[in-house]
């Protein structure tokens, strides 16, 4: 064999490599991207539903809000988690931040413990079943949170 076969043999083996390779690389970052806007959808649809259910409800009873949130937490709570694991550090912790206002107590500056802070989690969304305008308030004050939360992306 000629020098310039062997070194057309090797030119297309080169190639054929570094197509294959060039193309794994490219379907890994593209599995990713489609792995992460799936979370990203997942995480937004926990939150639309409540959205849908507190802006379009006429229910003014003390309480409702609360009822709303607390029934959806558990799927939030999934979505949220599924989310926070795919984003960088910095969208993670920004995450974390607005999840942990959005479940949060009263904004009275008081920190929870551990042990407390289950007992204490939405209690800002209820409203005083003496004060039937209130629950507007909160209402408002709900839509405000899960929009500002799933604002990070």
């Amino acid at each position: 064999m000629s020098n310039e076969v062997i070194t057309t043999i090797y030119a297309t083996l080169a190639g054929t490599i570094s197509g294959a390779i060039i193309g794994a690389i490219g379907s890994i970052f593209a599995t990713r991207e489609l792995f992460k806007r799936e979370r990203h959808k997942v995480f937004i649809e926990a939150f639309i539903a409540i959205l849908a259910k507190l802006e379009d409800s006429i229910d003014d009873a003390p309480g409702f809000t609360y009822d709303v949130i607390v029934e959806a937490y558990p799927s939030c709570f999934n979505a949220y988690i599924g989310y926070r694991s795919i984003l960088d550090a910095t969208r993670s912790k920004a995450l974390v931040a607005k999840w942990e206002h959005y479940c949060g107590g009263e904004d009275n500056g008081r920190e929870y413990l551990p042990s407390e802070k289950r007992f204490y989690r939405f209690c800002k969304y209820i409203a005083n079943m003496d004060n039937p305008e209130e629950e507007k308030t909160k209402r408002i004050l709900a839509i405000k949170d899960i929009k500002d939360l799933i604002e990070i992306h």
